[in-house]
């Protein structure tokens, strides 16, 4: 067979850093000669790449992700019901056949289907990435709930008030989660079973209501906390995330905002401080004819569409230099959600620029201000 694999990306790969194939061919000399790759996603042919060799050598190298991350969405995070849900958006399974198209006879002739990557079953992408300096082929393993990891970086426990939800994510490419625990002080715990199917990212939805119906909720105030448990089939705590519950008054209306990390998990933080709304008004006029016999008021110039943006500025308590640095991760995010008590509305980050304090270069303590806007728009009548 011409076709040969030399390297492949890792079985499983965060989408969108590069996944990178290089293949050689025996009939590279051919005339004419091209690669192709035909990559198929869920079963089904998305694309097909051809790649002239490169000079000099019988190789080529093709990265496949600029495809793959068309596949990969996320998943909202109301999965309440069942408390744990796999984000089958998050991951998408595929596999690549390699092939060649050269000239015979002076005729372009394709041969597909010469090797496959990986011989069988499929390869996952998640929707995640990693920076420069971090990135490995097999960097997702370092995030596997076997090793009591969840998907998150935040260096500091959680702090809720009471009412809100709290998300987490975990990547299980084993499938060793099998229940899941919210447990407070003493025997006070509710469990659910975990099916994790083909799926190996999943999100964990704790809504405050899930405790009320419970019972939880009283225990969680009184003790402070609640403790989220992901749990192997013989029942041992694989990894334990503390969730400290405040039910202190805020002087403050409290905006917490939800975004996806570049993990491809959920993070999650509280705004505390003063806010500061507003709002930007754009108005379409037309000007009528004056009529014959007027009256003084006929209206002339006339407002025919009229556009609200929402504009919220918002500041949090004091964070420490840690806290600044992973809110960044905020700053970035392509999706962020503000949560209200009717639901999760999607907002965007106006914000341009962060600053990351450090106590070096400054104050050990700061405050975040940003400013979101909602991710629609309010109309009026026109005339």
């Amino acid at each position: 067979m011409s076709i040969a694999i030399i390297t492949s990306p890792n079985a499983n790969a965060p989408a969108y850093n590069q996944m990178v194939f290089n293949v050689s061919s025996t009939n590279a000399g051919q005339s004419n000669f091209q690669y192709l790759a035909d990559i198929y996603v869920s079963g089904t042919r998305v694309s097909r790449l051809a790649f002239p060799k490169q000079p000099g050598v019988n190789t080529i190298q093709i990265d496949i992700s600029p495809v793959m991350k068309n596949y990969i969405t996320y998943d909202l995070l109301n999965v309440y019901s069942v408390i744990s849900a796999a984000n089958a958006n998050s991951q998408a399974d595929y596999y690549v056949q390699f092939g060649e198209v050269y000239d015979v006879s002076g005729i372009p002739t394709t041969y597909a289907d010469l090797r496959r990557s990986p011989s069988s079953g499929t390869n996952s992408v998640y929707n995640s990435i990693f920076d420069f300096e971090d990135f490995i082929p097999a960097i997702m393993a370092d995030y596997n709930v076997l090793d009591g990891v969840i998907l998150s970086e935040r260096p500091e426990a959680q702090t809720i008030k009471v009412g809100e939800s709290v998300y987490l994510s975990y990547y299980d490419p084993d499938g060793i989660v099998a229940s899941i625990n919210v447990a407070t002080a003493g025997p006070n715990r509710k469990t659910s079973s975990v099916t994790s199917g083909t799926w190996k990212v999943f999100n964990v939805g704790i809504d405050w209501s899930f405790l009320v119906t419970y019972s939880l909720d009283s225990v969680a105030i009184s003790a402070g906390y609640y403790d989220i448990e992901l749990l192997n089939d013989v029942d041992e705590v694989i990894s334990t995330t503390r969730i400290n519950v405040s039910s202190c008054s805020d002087k403050y209306e409290v905006y917490r905002l939800h975004w996806l990390n570049n993990l491809g998990g959920w993070d999650s933080f509280n705004f505390s401080k003063e806010h500061l709304a507003s709002i930007g008004i754009d108005r379409t006029q037309f000007k009528k004819v004056l009529p014959l016999n007027y009256s003084i008021n006929d209206r002339l110039k006339t407002n025919y569409q009229t556009t609200l943006t929402d504009t919220i500025e918002i500041n949090s308590d004091w964070v420490s230099d840690t806290m600044a640095e992973w809110l960044q991760g905020l700053l970035t995010s392509p999706i962020v959600f503000l949560e209200k008590s009717t639901g999760l509305i999607a907002i965007n980050i106006t914000d341009t620029n962060y600053d990351i304090r450090k106590f070096g270069n400054g104050r050990q303590l700061h405050n975040l201000s940003l400013r979101f806007e909602y991710s629609y728009n309010r109309y009026r009548q026109s005339l």
